[in-house]
């Protein structure tokens, strides 16, 4: 009984594994590379919904330098 690949499927797996990593490794770095910039833009949107969210807390009748040192 004969055990093993075949002379002809020698090397099948490697050039099996070779065409799928390349496309997986696309699709993974599509992806990565589409998420960071909505990840960014998410980040400075709640960024500034924060600082109007805290500047319009704010008592009006402060004075300016009141004002700049409790918003910050």
């Amino acid at each position: 009984m004969k055990t093993g690949l075949p002379k002809k499927q020698k090397g099948a797996a490697a050039i099996e594994f070779a065409l799928v990593f390349v496309v997986f490794f696309a699709v993974l770095y599509g992806v990565l590379s589409y998420s960071l910039p909505l990840l960014l833009m998410q980040s400075f949107n709640n960024a500034t919904a924060e600082a109007v969210r805290r500047s319009v807390a704010v008592d009006p009748s402060l004075t300016a330098a009141t004002y700049k040192s409790t918003v910050e």
